[in-house]
């Protein structure tokens, strides 16, 4: 599995499908450690990635891959990922300086 920060509260997860077994569906749960609420979508089999939104600014995160094979999972893969803090849009604009000692 690999993940990319694609902004500030979105991960890329892009994975390759198990090398044995037909997968029907992935389950796909993410969440902060030490934090109950966990977030999970499902996707068909034909799909080997997943955009995850409306996560915290600069926060780890572990994300799981659960492949299925209708009502049987697979084995689960598992991968730390951070979105970046906030980082500045531009140069600092309107910029004065004053001295305050002269020598």
């Amino acid at each position: 599995m690999n993940t990319l920060p694609v902004s500030p509260t979105e991960i890329h997860l892009k994975w390759q499908a198990p090398l044995q077994g037909h997968v029907t569906r992935y389950h796909i749960r993410y969440w902060r450690p030490g934090r109950k609420e966990k977030q999970s979508a499902w996707v068909t089999g034909n799909f080997r990635n997943y955009v995850a939104g409306s996560l915290r600014k600069g926060s780890t995160y572990r994300f799981e891959i659960i492949p299925y094979n209708g009502a049987i999972p697979g084995t689960t893969s598992v991968m730390f990922a951070s979105t970046p803090g906030d980082t500045p849009d531009g140069p600092p604009l309107n910029i004065s300086l004053k001295a305050v000692n002269s020598s």
